[in-house]
This record gives C-alpha cells, sequence and structure tokens, in this order.
C-alpha cells in the first residue's frame, strides 16, 4: 500500500488495514483498486521524477558548460583587448617615430638649403676682404700721392697690381651675389 494512502487511512479510520476498515468485499475491492492506482501512479510519479532529475542534472551540466565558456570568452576578451591597446600603442609610437623622422629629414633639407647660400656668401666675403685691402692699399697710395707728386709712379703701381678695373667690377658683382645668397636664405625662412 502507498504510505500516503497508508497515512490517510490511519488518520480518518485509526487503522491502515483495509480488513478492519472496509469488511465489505466491495469496499475492500474498491480500496484494492485505489491501493493499486496510487501504486502506479508512484510508480509514474517516480518514472517522473528520475527523468526530472536526469534532465535537472543535463541542464546544470550545461550551465556549468556555459559559464565556463562565459568565463573563458570574458578573459579571451579581457587579453585582446590588453593586446588592441599594446598594438594601438605601438601604432602611436610609430607615428611619433615617423613624424620625428620627418621633422628630422625636413629639418636637414632646410640646413642643406640654407648652408649652400650661406656658404656661397662666405665664399665671396672672403674675396670681397681681400678687394677691400687692396682698394685700401690702393687709397693709402693717392693719400700719400697727394702730400708727395713723387710717389704717383708707386699708385700707378699698385693700380696694375690689385687689377683697380677687375676690382670695381668684381666687388659690385660680389655684393650683388651676397644679397642674392642672403635673400635666398631669407626665402627659405618665411617658406
Amino acid at each position: 500500500m502507498h504510505p500516503w494512502l497508508a497515512d490517510q487511512l490511519i488518520r480518518h479510520f485509526g487503522s491502515s488495514d483495509i480488513r478492519k476498515i472496509a469488511p465489505d468485499a466491495r469496499w475492500s475491492d474498491f480500496l484494492d483498486e485505489v491501493c493499486e492506482t496510487y501504486e502506479d501512479d508512484e510508480a509514474q510519479r517516480q518514472t517522473i521524477a528520475s527523468q526530472l532529475s536526469e534532465r535537472n542534472d543535463l541542464l546544470a551540466n550545461e550551465l556549468k558548460e556555459r559559464l565556463a565558456t562565459e568565463r573563458l570568452l570574458q578573459k579571451e576578451k579581457a587579453e585582446q583587448d590588453a593586446l588592441i591597446n599594446k598594438l594601438e600603442e605601438a601604432h602611436n609610437q610609430l607615428l611619433q617615430s615617423e613624424k620625428m623622422a620627418s621633422i628630422g629629414q625636413l629639418a636637414a633639407g632646410v640646413a642643406h638649403e640654407i648652408n649652400n647660400p650661406i656658404g656661397f656668401v662666405s665664399s665671396n666675403l672672403t674675396s670681397l676682404r681681400d678687394y677691400v685691402d687692396d682698394l685700401l692699399r690702393v687709397v693709402a697710395g693717392f693719400e700719400a700721392a697727394i702730400e708727395d707728386p713723387s710717389k704717383k709712379a708707386a699708385v700707378q703701381k699698385i693700380i696694375q697690381e690689385v687689377d683697380l678695373d677687375f676690382l670695381k667690377e668684381d666687388v659690385m658683382s660680389l655684393m650683388s651675389e651676397c644679397q642674392d645668397g642672403i635673400q635666398r636664405v631669407r626665402q627659405i625662412v618665411q617658406e
């Protein structure tokens, strides 16, 4: 007899013995059928409970697997985020390096462009200094000839030595070239 049914019979009739409760055969048969139905229902309930327990175990295992997979995916995502950050940092450093290299090349190009006219002006100034020294010698000779007309021949000799006609032309040419060189440097700096 089903334990639940036995408990109910005891509670209502004071006994679970069907023969004592229902001495009449019809009642006895009826109670036997109820007992069998309860036992059948109990077997089905146990089968269903067993199946439900198995399904619950499967769901619990599936949930554990999904949670483990989710943790793994979160870990991988964190690693990917860290890698992306490192890549962005490396990219930014590379861009900065390229910018600095470009600035260095630009500075070298500007220095080269400025160096050419500066070198030209410097070279011309050296020649100009020599010309000025020669012209000052001529001027000194003229001053000496003004005081003593007999030194006129010495002045003529100095004029021939320094090639005064060439000096007059070349001094003006050097001055013009120096001005061009300085103008080129100014143009480079302004650009």
